[in-house]
């Protein structure tokens, strides 16, 4: 996760944020900018970039863990972006490694039943298939997407992911629906005076496919990042623990 300098939002194509999921030929064509592109649209979204109509909305929280959701409809997509904070009890270098291991996924979010990376571009760089739990009348859906790592220069981490086709529909299964991270990720910011701490921002923007309308989002889809913030707490702590010495008695 190196610190090279940023591609700024002004440097992304039009073309990018109308049509941020691209076919994985083109990115093998070119993956530094498409890593470079993702990390910078990460940030750009965070920050309100194409959040319609000005500004997020005030979404669910959970006060006592320090968390909470902002939801924002994005120009020019029917789906709506999300972005969760919270503080972790853990460095930001603890929380990225936990955030890109593949194998923790399932552990992060309950509706992921699995993934597995299929192709590795760089040590920060990997192509990952995810499927998600079905649920009640919901088809299980699938995820094909390519996940960067970046150190930025002030120090933050920033995770970027974005879904990919390919003409033979890498990964297809009969009975899942085939959904698209739009642009997903994470910015760990380690706490200045103490970077045993650090404020995590979970960003998500999914065209979930299928039969799903983009509305129920909003009804029922605001809470869920909560859960994922939380297990961040939680796995955090254990691992800053395990990784502890014991003092000697």
């Amino acid at each position: 996760m190196g610190a090279e300098p940023l591609v700024t939002v002004t440097q992304v194509p039009e073309s990018v944020w109308l049509h941020p999921v691209l076919e994985l030929s083109a990115v093998r064509e070119n993956v530094e900018a498409f890593k470079e592109e993702s990390v910078a649209m990460l940030l750009a979204r965070i920050g309100g970039h194409g959040i319609v109509p000005r500004t997020w909305n005030v979404g669910p929280d959970k006060k006592r863990k320090g968390i909470q959701v902002y939801w924002g409809d994005v120009e020019n997509s029917e789906w709506p972006a999300m972005k969760t904070m919270g503080r972790i009890h853990a460095s930001a270098d603890t929380c990225a490694r936990i955030l890109t291991d593949i194998n923790m996924a399932p552990r992060l979010d309950k509706f992921t039943r699995s993934g597995h990376v299929v192709h590795q571009f760089d040590d920060a760089t990997d192509l990952r298939y995810f499927e998600t739990h079905g649920f009640m009348v919901i088809d299980p859906r699938d995820f094909c997407v390519i996940t960067t790592s970046k150190r930025l220069p002030d120090g933050r981490l920033a995770i970027a992911s974005r879904s990919v086709t390919s003409i033979d529909d890498f990964g297809a299964k009969v009975g899942y629906s085939r959904g698209q991270a739009l642009l997903t990720g994470y910015l760990l910011t380690p706490e200045p005076k103490d970077h045993a701490n650090c404020d995590v921002i979970v960003y998500a923007h999914v065209d979930f496919g299928g039969s799903i309308p983009s509305s129920m989002i909003k009804m029922f889809g605001l809470a869920a990042p909560i859960k994922i913030v939380e297990q961040l707490q939680t796995i955090a702590v254990q691992v800053t623990s395990a990784a502890t010495p014991s003092a000697s008695i």
